[in-house]
């Protein structure tokens, strides 16, 4: 019961999705185009229809359909007298092409009709009235909410409204008609696109002007005018009533001039992401991709042009593939049916066969249209006769239309009484077979079939002229298969030859064709690979000299091939080979597959050996000491045996040992031992003496039946012993001084020397010969560390290691000392000069004195002091001053007479210590004022002030 259930629902599914994708077929009834969709797909509704169907790319549509297109869906409509329709997202139309005049009726979206050039005119009815499109006129109609727009592009246009009002759109101008009000307004646009028109289709055929990445020079063209008097636009000024030709000023007024223009162009309707290129005109080029684009233009004011987008492709011209240019026919009574077939291009609704007699084409004897890529014609008599395809399409053709001209084939029919021979296909002259599959898979024959033929005779004979045929076989048809017991005359090796003959219907036979040779081969014998066996390894030193050998008794074409990879598509080698042998060449190193590979005479395989591998081998990497470790230190006793081990070598059958003296370099050999099968060797290296040593290993194979002898790189690996040595002190020398200022800033650096550098070491710098009062401690494994600050005084040194488990301490400690800093050189003054005098006049000028001195090199401070006649200490004093002079303006501090002053340069650390003193620098000058005397008064009268 379940499965039943299961089964009917399966049914059920199976007719729903039938039904949903099923599309209708009209039998009798002429179809009128062709539906192309550009994005995902439109719907149709017959007109006694009551439900919507899907419809298929390239559908045909008919009368009375209504037609619409879904959310981001495209599609355009071919109609057969070359008038294009577009359909963009959510627009929906019903045709109405079976009157006398060619209508459609306009409900909704948005529309772009382009009237052909076989089409008289168009009639649009909407609901705002019935709009008539002039012959060869393209227009776009659009509506949004409650206003019908009719945009036209070229020709012209006139709309007769529903109270019977006329109302004419010319060239380059819009209506736009409230639907409520059934009032028009013709809008006018400061800028208009002209050129590419809204939704045209631009083609161009690749290599026709497609330039560098396939983009394509596309020319744009607008016009454009200031305004209509007072500044308004033209809208506006109809609305208010003005009169509606100032909307539509024709196209002389606008102008022409060389104003400055803003070309947008977009992949997306929004403008998101935009280019733009600058024009002076009112044209530009630009090099464009295929694709959809929207454009506009706007000018150096602000205005702006509507939106208008466009489709540009790319696509190859038609060119006819069969019958071959200057292909030759004949024919004795029947005329031959000759079929012509072409490469399709997808953006052709239908193509035009055209057949002549002259390569003009001024007369051609068969024009026909269709929409398949190939036509048979069988009316054809004797003559030169000439064809072309021309695609039809709904594109504007841009760039180099040259490379669209249709190509042109010939060819030529002749008529003879006699019967002509046939001309064999296949197989080809000298071709090869196995006997094996004769009976199995069986043998093909062919021939040019001939158009009076009532039957054909295959003749196959052991002589080349055809004589003595050794079987014959009638058939029907221009072709023929073998096999079974049809086969068994061909089923043993050696040569054969075939022709074939045709009967007409009255029973006379034509000429033999020209007979072909054909071989069958014995393919369980006919190669067999030799040398080198399967997996064989070869050292690249070798491969040049190794020789490839196999067994082969075929008599055709056959190619020795070397790949790296099990189906031979990464080739490395090939050669086509007589003998059966082939010496190798210096290929690379890897893995390699190689076998024979014979050709029939047609160029085909005719048989493949199985393939064997090798690989080429560089030589063995050389093997890495392991033990003792490669420029180690051994401190070994007399006679101590040490044991020498390195890493094993993959596919190595031995090893050469080679022990030499480092000093004597490759001239001393101490020991040598051949043919050690291990990885390991012990030997008494305590009986040598002491010093550098080098051991050399080689890696071998012997070479056998899978591989030939392969010689490794030699691996050295140095290696020494020694008797301990204690580190030697070198710097400072045993009783040095260092300068102290040197020691104070930079420290200072200790070297000592060690035969062998340590495992560990430290210097120890002290104040006491103990070692006891230690100052600094650095590691010091290199023989050479540095202490920082050292004061002046008296200090000691050593260096304590050791190297394997042994103390190598110096066995000394070195005294040195730090000297004390020398100072800094005395200032040299300048002002005042020395003895200089200070008397009422000069004081009176100036109430200060300046005390300056030139600055000391390495100084960052100076110290001054001035002295007092009859004073112990010093008047005044000013530590760390930074300048070189310093101006004493409080003369109260001074008095008559002798005044000294000293300045002295110092010298700070970045930590503010005093690091360097210094040598005072003194100079004097002399006050020279006359003594105070006590005030008298001019009378005795007591003075009273408030």
């Amino acid at each position: 019961m379940s499965a039943a259930v299961l089964l009917g629902a399966a049914a059920l599914l199976y007719l729903f999705v039938g039904d949903l994708n099923a599309v209708s077929s009209r039998s009798g009834e002429k179809s009128l185009g062709t539906v192309i969709f550009k994005k995902l797909s439109a719907m149709r509704k017959a007109s006694n229809g009551f439900s919507w169907e899907r419809m298929r790319n390239d559908s045909p549509v008919y009368d009375a359909d209504t037609l619409r297109t879904a959310d981001y869906s495209e599609a355009a409509i071919y109609f057969d007298d070359g008038t294009s329709l577009d359909m963009s997202e959510d627009s929906m139309l019903k045709l109405d092409l079976g009157g006398t005049t060619k209508g459609l009726q306009f409900l909704g979206g948005r529309i772009s009709l382009g009237s052909g050039a076989g089409a008289t005119s168009y009639t649009i009815s909407s609901s705002a009235g019935t709009i008539r499109l002039a012959q060869g006129a393209k227009a776009t109609f659009s509506r949004e909410a409650d206003t019908l727009s009719v945009e036209v592009s070229r020709g012209s246009a006139s709309i007769v409204k529903k109270d019977g009002s006329r109302q004419d759109v010319a060239q380059n101008q819009e209506l736009q008609v409230d639907l409520k009000s059934g009032k028009a307004v013709l809008v006018f646009r400061p800028i208009v696109p002209v050129s590419p028109e809204p939704d045209g289709r631009l083609l161009c055929f690749a290599g026709g002007g497609a330039g560098h990445g396939g983009t394509v020079g596309v020319d744009f063209a607008w016009l454009s005018e200031s305004g209509p008097p007072g500044g308004g636009t033209a809208a506006s000024a109809a609305s208010a009533g003005a009169p509606a030709a100032s909307a539509g000023a024709p196209a002389e007024a606008l102008s022409s001039g060389k104003a400055s223009y803003s070309l947008e162009l977009s992949q997306s309707k929004d403008f998101a992401s935009s280019e733009t290129t600058r024009a002076t005109g009112l044209s530009a080029r630009v090099e464009l991709a295929p694709g959809t684009w929207y454009w506009r233009v706007r000018d150096s004011s602000g205005d702006q042009s509507p939106a208008r987008s466009f489709l540009l492709d790319l696509a190859e011209a038609p060119h006819p593939a069969y019958p071959p240019d200057g292909q030759r026919y004949s024919y004795r009574r029947l005329k031959p049916e000759i079929r012509f077939a072409w490469t399709g291009m997808d953006e052709a609704s239908s193509y035009l066969f055209e057949l002549a007699a002259e390569p003009s084409f001024a007369k051609p004897v068969i024009r026909s249209r269709t929409t398949t890529t190939s036509l048979a014609v069988d009316s054809l008599g004797e003559g030169s006769w000439y064809w072309r395809v021309t695609p039809v399409h709904a594109f504007t053709v841009v760039g180099d239309t040259g490379s669209g001209t249709p190509a042109v084939r010939s060819l030529a029919i002749a008529k003879s009484p006699a019967m002509a021979a046939l001309s064999p296909i296949a197989p080809m002259d000298a071709s090869l077979y196995q006997i094996q599959d004769a009976s199995g898979r069986g043998l093909d024959f062919s021939w040019v079939p001939e158009a009076e033929a009532a039957s054909y005779e295959l003749v196959v004979s052991k002589a080349g002229d055809l004589s003595s045929p050794i079987a014959k076989f009638d058939t029907a048809q221009s072709y023929l298969r073998l096999s079974g017991g049809q086969a068994a005359p061909l089923a043993r090796a050696g040569a054969y030859y075939w022709g074939a003959r045709w009967f007409d219907r009255e029973g006379n036979a034509s000429p033999l064709s020209a007979s072909r040779s054909l071989r069958g081969i014995d393919g369980s014998i006919a190669v067999r690979l030799s040398f080198p066996p399967e997996g064989y390894r070869i050292a690249d030193s070798l491969v040049s000299d190794t020789r490839f050998a196999w067994k082969s008794n075929l008599p055709a074409r056959t190619v020795f091939q070397l790949a790296r990879d099990p189906g031979f598509k990464d080739l490395v080698y090939q050669e086509t080979v007589s003998a059966e042998t082939l010496i190798g060449h210096s290929w690379p190193s890897g893995e390699y597959r190689w076998r024979l590979c014979a050709y029939n005479a047609d160029g085909s395989i005719f048989m493949q050996s199985e393939p064997r591998s090798f690989t080429v081998v560089e030589p063995f990497a050389s093997p890495a000491l392991l033990s003792p470790a490669p420029d180690s230190i051994f401190y070994l006793p007399k006679g101590a045996t040490e044991s020498f081990s390195w890493t094993p070598i993959a596919g190595a059958d031995y090893y050469d040992l080679i022990l030499r003296s480092a000093a004597d370099a490759y001239s001393s050999t101490v020991f040598e031992k051949d043919f050690v099968e291990g990885a390991r060797l012990s030997y008494r290296l305590g009986d040598l003496p002491s010093g550098a040593y080098r051991l050399s290993i080689q890696a071998f194979a012997s070479s056998g039946e899978t591989t030939t002898r392969i010689i490794g790189y030699i691996g050295d690996a140095p290696f020494s012993y020694t008797r301990l040595s204690p580190i030697a002190l070198a710097s400072p020398a045993d009783g040095a001084h260092l300068p102290g200022l040197d020691a104070r800033r930079g420290g200072a650096v200790f070297v000592s020397k060690a035969e062998e550098e340590p495992d560990a070491a430290e210097l120890v710098v002290s104040t006491d010969p103990t070692g006891s009062k230690v100052v600094a401690r650095v590691a010091d494994r290199a023989g050479r560390a540095g202490v920082g600050r050292l004061d002046p005084g008296v200090y000691y040194w050593t260096v304590t290691g050791r190297l394997k488990g042994f103390d190598i301490s110096a066995r000394e400690r070195f005294r040195f000392e730090v000297d004390p800093p020398p100072p800094l050189p005395p200032p040299e003054t300048v002002l005042p000069a020395a003895d200089a005098i200070f008397g009422p006049p000069e004081l009176r000028k100036k109430r200060s004195i300046t005390l300056a001195w030139k600055p000391v090199a390495g100084a960052t401070y100076y110290r001054l002091a001035v002295y007092l006649p009859g004073k112990r200490g010093p008047a005044l004093v000013k530590d760390k001053l930074v300048s070189t002079s310093y101006e004493i303006d409080d003369l109260s501090v001074l008095d008559r007479g002798l005044i000294t002053w000293s300045v002295e340069a110092l010298s700070f650390d970045a930590a503010g210590e005093l690091e360097q003193g210094g040598v005072e620098a003194k100079s004097s000058f002399t006050i020279d004022l006359p003594a105070l005397k006590p005030a008298k008064s001019e009378g005795s009268d007591t003075a009273y002030g408030r």
